[in-house]
């Protein structure tokens, strides 16, 4: 056989000579995380998140979970930590409302309100029922000493509340 003919069989071969391990799936190991979460578990699903994320970088979702998390936890640096990856999130995911809404409550915790503003504003742009975020803004406001925009946007909150209770009157 001469070289050439050899380089060609190997070439063919090769992917079905070499054992391949399977590759973590990025999905399997988020659920994991999200079921530890929701029991309260947040230290335990930090972890996972992680691990999702270095496995898919580019999934919002994952880097949400993650951002939320670090919120919550009791580790340093959460909270910077948190802002980061809920920033990420958003910006992967530009119609994640609950990014945004999580990423305004990031930047409230930091005492940036300015930015916190304008996260709960896109949260609620992108989504209307997320009406939280209105009452998160009026708050913000009153913190900054704005009382008539708080007023405003408290007033918005409860016209919201009060179409929302009507709309599931029986």
């Amino acid at each position: 056989m001469r070289i050439r003919e050899i380089l060609i069989l190997f070439i063919i071969l090769s992917p079905f000579s070499l054992e391949a391990e399977p590759r973590e799936n990025s999905s399997e190991i988020y659920k994991q995380g999200a079921e530890l979460a929701r029991g309260g578990n947040i230290n335990e699903a930090i972890p996972l998140f992680q691990k999702a994320v270095a496995l898919s970088p580019y999934w919002a979702l994952a880097r949400y979970a993650l951002g939320k998390s670090y919120l919550s936890a009791k580790i340093p640096d959460n909270l910077n930590l948190g802002l980061k990856e809920l920033k990420m999130a958003a910006d992967l995911d530009k119609n994640s409302a609950d990014a945004w809404f999580y990423l305004g409550m990031a930047y409230y915790l930091k005492k940036d309100y300015p930015h916190a503003i304008t996260s709960y504003y896109q949260a609620y742009t992108i989504d209307d029922t997320y009406i939280a975020a209105l009452y998160n803004i009026g708050s913000v406001y009153d913190l900054m000493g704005h009382s008539a925009k708080a007023v405003l946007f408290y007033k918005r909150y409860l016209d919201a509340k009060a179409r929302e209770e009507e709309y599931f009157k029986y």
